[in-house]
């Protein structure tokens, strides 16, 4: 199973022409398979239904990144937060001798801190930091989109950050994706900048051909600061985060730029979808397009500017 996204099917063609497939997992400790036969019409029909069930559901998908997009780990190596700039105070903890603690009390020109409210324990007892307004952002975004998490980082991690979410809100409904395997398979390949994400790994219906003349292609979107980690033909999903410039700490803003943009999307998605599916069958143009109302959005940001 070395490479496969968690799970994989064989094409199966009876002598009766009908099609199945056969789909399998490798369990936790990757020792046994598990699987099923599923006829392919059955499947495809399961497939749609889960499509429609968005569009039922006034729902889009939209996938999270978490490391340096929504949080980012504490700690004294590169691309984490360094223990001096977390606070001192109650449930805070730093190591120091007298004379630093002397220096730090005198130096005026102090080290920036965190705030503390963005400050929040794992499980494990690591600390992440959340962005700015993050816990505010999902808690909008809930209402509008159905959240999953994509993550390299390996899955007890996700669902740890996923608690703490959660914790505060009840708005990751979706998957908590790790595809830390993903990547780890294609580092051993040599590969320097692997694609270890793949949206046809959260969403069955994405990348899958059914034929339906009035299909509704449901195209997710992507919140993340890395998007050569997904394949180059999803690129064009990608809303791609940066950090703050010039910001003492590190930190991503969700408010009010993202924000506008997923209400944007939404807003303009399903008023489109509402004047298509009101116009008659011979008279109708394809159907709206998530990716192009984001692109929409951003040439009329561009214009602005």
């Amino acid at each position: 199973m070395a490479g496969f996204r968690q799970s994989t099917y064989i094409k199966l063609k009876c002598e009766d022409t009908s099609e199945w497939e056969l789909h399998l997992r490798a369990s936790s400790e990757r020792k046994n398979l598990f699987g099923y036969l599923i006829r392919r019409d059955d499947l495809l029909q399961a497939i749609a239904d889960s499509e429609t069930q968005v569009l039922v559901s006034r729902k889009l998908p939209l996938v999270l990144d978490l490391d340096d997009t929504m949080v980012r780990v504490v700690g004294n190596t590169e691309r984490y937060i360094p223990e001096d700039q977390l606070p001192l105070g109650k449930g805070t903890f730093q190591y120091c001798t007298a004379d630093h603690l002397f220096s730090s009390l005198t130096d005026k020109k102090t080290k920036p801190t965190v705030d503390p409210t963005r400050i929040r324990y794992l499980r494990d007892g690591r600390r992440i930091v959340l962005a700015e307004h993050a816990l505010e952002f999902l808690a909008w975004a809930e209402q509008f989109y159905d959240i999953c998490i994509c993550s390299i980082g390996d899955q007890d991690y996700v669902h740890q950050v996923v608690q703490v979410f959660n914790d505060a809100h009840h708005c990751i409904r979706g998957i908590s994706y790790s595809a830390r395997s993903e990547y780890d398979h294609h580092v051993r390949l040599g590969r320097r900048q692997p694609a270890a994400k793949d949206l046809r790994s959260l969403y069955p219906y994405y990348g899958v051909q059914i034929p339906n003349a009035n299909r509704v292609p449901i195209e997710p979107l992507i919140i993340d600061d890395t998007p050569n980690v997904w394949p180059t033909e999803q690129h064009d999903n990608i809303i791609h985060v940066t950090p703050v410039q010039g910001a003492p700490v590190w930190n991503v803003k969700l408010l009010p730029a993202v924000k506008q943009c997923l209400e944007y999307v939404h807003h303009a998605f399903f008023h489109e979808l509402a004047v298509w599916e009101g116009t008659s069958p011979a008279d109708r143009g394809p159907p709206p397009s998530i990716i192009a109302i984001y692109k929409r959005f951003l040439r009329r940001e561009v214009f602005r500017m």
